[in-house]
């Protein structure tokens, strides 16, 4: 099963990044908990935010056997502010591309892999809470919430940080991360946390970029070998 997240592809709302996922998330385990065809086995699988939505709930899903969080942080604030300085090609890549990643296929690309020229002219706009305009030409909000918050402890980002709750889940995780990805300090760090609170996750760093589609590869099949072996039986368990 496959959930948009609320604003996008067809789910109503509007789309509010990393601050409805949690609740979202809960509401679709209830609707789960009613289907005959649940047995009451649940597992995860996704990647960069869709790795983020799954440390939104994982530690209240009670039904979670086994899931693979993949390229991802169960927190976005370290990932905007790397060593306290805003991460501005990152960030206004990823706000360009989710815009307009359902108008054409090459939509997710078209922030991150092939750079238009008003991104890079908003790249070298000042002031930096303004460049939702010269990109997009429009306001975004969450940028504007991104650069606002931006002093350490601002508790705006309080309630999208689950990092805190990371060893709360007994779920066994397949981490998967990549030498060269943005989110690599941080799945080293969720990795730590589970060994830290006596769980038993599993982790794999590859040659992999976060844009690298060669991921797909290893990561799936990883992905499905956990599943079997955790939610299934078959298999060695890691």
């Amino acid at each position: 099963m496959v959930q948009s997240c609320r604003g996008t592809f067809g789910s109503g709302g509007e789309f509010e990044p990393f601050h409805q996922e949690r609740a979202d998330g809960l509401a679709t385990l209830d609707w789960l908990r009613a289907q005959d065809w649940f047995d009451g086995r649940l597992g995860m699988l996704g990647g960069s935010y869709l790795g983020f939505v799954q440390w939104a709930i994982a530690a209240a899903a009670p039904e979670l056997k086994a899931f693979s969080t993949s390229m991802t942080s169960a927190e976005f604030r370290s990932v905007t502010y790397p060593g306290e300085s805003f991460w501005l090609e990152s960030t206004l890549s990823w706000v360009v591309s989710v815009e307009t990643q359902e108008r054409s296929l090459l939509g997710v690309a078209a922030g991150i892999l092939l750079p238009n020229s008003r991104l890079r002219a908003a790249f070298d706009s000042l002031p930096v809470g303004e460049a939702d305009w010269v990109a997009l030409g429009k306001e975004m909000p969450q940028w504007e919430d991104w650069v606002r918050h931006n002093e350490p402890g601002d508790p705006w980002w309080a309630p999208i940080d689950f990092t805190g709750r990371v060893g709360e889940v007994a779920a066994p995780d397949h981490l998967i991360g990549g030498w060269y990805d943005i989110f690599l300090p941080q799945t080293i760090r969720d990795h730590a946390a589970l060994v830290a609170a006596g769980r038993d996750p599993y982790l794999t760093i590859g040659p992999w970029a976060h844009t690298d589609p060669a991921i797909a590869k290893t990561s799936l099949p990883e992905a499905l070998a956990w599943f079997r072996a955790h939610l299934l039986g078959l298999g060695a368990k890691r």
